[in-house]
């Protein structure tokens, strides 16, 4: 059982494949879907690399904004400093330079920037 189609395509097929021009170019457009496949592997993994630098960065500076956050809470304890949740709320919005800032202020001030 053989199908016309399929037989008119062979024939075509093996023309094209016998014209060294035709067959070069197959050759180049293989070779350059190969080339994109690793372009593309290699932009995945450097992708990976600098979402990983970047997600230890942030982790990083949260865990040292957190640890400020504590430290200055403990500064205003020791030092009588009011440090209600209004407070609290404030120091939630600030990144680690300003929380910083604010612990510097805190000891040579000994009081809440301010008031």
């Amino acid at each position: 059982m053989t199908n016309p189609e399929v037989e008119k395509a062979k024939r075509i097929l093996d023309r094209v494949s016998a014209d060294p021009a035709a067959r070069e170019i197959a050759r180049l457009r293989e070779l350059a879907a190969i080339n994109l496949r690793m372009d593309l592997a290699a932009a995945l993994q450097a992708g990976k690399a600098e979402g990983k630098a970047e997600g230890k960065a942030e982790g990083l500076a949260e865990g040292e904004a957190r640890a400020l956050r504590a430290t200055i809470g403990t500064l205003c304890g020791l030092l009588g400093v009011r440090f209600d949740d209004g407070r609290r709320a404030e120091i939630e919005a600030l990144d680690a330079a300003r929380l910083s800032e604010l612990q510097a202020t805190l000891v040579r001030d000994k009081a809440w920037p301010g008031g």
